[in-house]
């Protein structure tokens, strides 16, 4: 069974249709020329980036100073000196890792190690160069954490709106994928990952 239902010409709204696809229902609209679900959507408006060492499981304990604008943006310890260890790895500069869990969440994002840390200095973790400007951060950007006891292996997409700010407005993520995939198996209408 499909529906079609065409929206008027005057509201500039492009046609729509419902379609029985099994086991659910599906919004498509067109484009004029192709159809497309809200699925095929999303995924041309994801943008992969760079992966990460580790993601935070916590808030970190840290200063945050936004840099110009977000470039050179910094989390700085804030607690006791120590090495930086994230996730059950120890980390060293250059490496990259995903904040997802400041409280304060205009923190949030993609960082680089610029001072590993030891029991006479603080860590540092500067905003990397593809996550510090506002046209580089934006809803469907998606990042794979490599390693971690907790979040190893994980996909993470941002889910917040684009921001009209870095350090004002909040950047936050969901989780894609859970880590330990067993399986994955498909028929021709389904695909399904254990």
């Amino acid at each position: 069974m499909s529906a079609n239902l065409k929206e008027s010409s005057e509201t500039k709204n492009p046609e729509v249709r419902l379609t029985s696809v099994l086991p659910t229902y599906k919004m498509e609209y067109t484009d004029g020329a192709n159809w497309y679900s809200l699925v095929t959507e999303n995924l041309l408006n994801m943008t992969v980036k760079l992966p990460v060492i580790v993601a935070t499981t916590s808030n970190l304990d840290a200063t945050y100073n936004n840099g110009t604008s977000g470039v050179g943006a910094t989390l700085t310890n804030a607690g006791t000196q120590a090495a930086l260890v994230i996730d059950g790895v120890t980390l060293s500069v250059g490496q990259r890792v995903l904040v997802p869990y400041q409280t304060s969440q205009v923190q949030n994002g993609v960082y680089t190690v610029t001072n590993a840390g030891s029991a006479s200095t603080n860590w540092v973790l500067t905003r990397a160069t593809d996550y510090d400007s506002l046209y580089l951060i934006n809803p469907g950007n998606v990042v794979v954490v490599a390693s971690g006891t907790v979040n190893g292996t994980t996909s993470w997409m941002q889910n917040s709106a684009q921001p009209t700010a870095i350090g004002t407005s909040n950047i936050t993520f969901v989780t894609l994928s859970q880590p330990g995939i067993t399986s994955v198996t498909g028929t021709t209408n389904q695909i399904s990952v254990i």
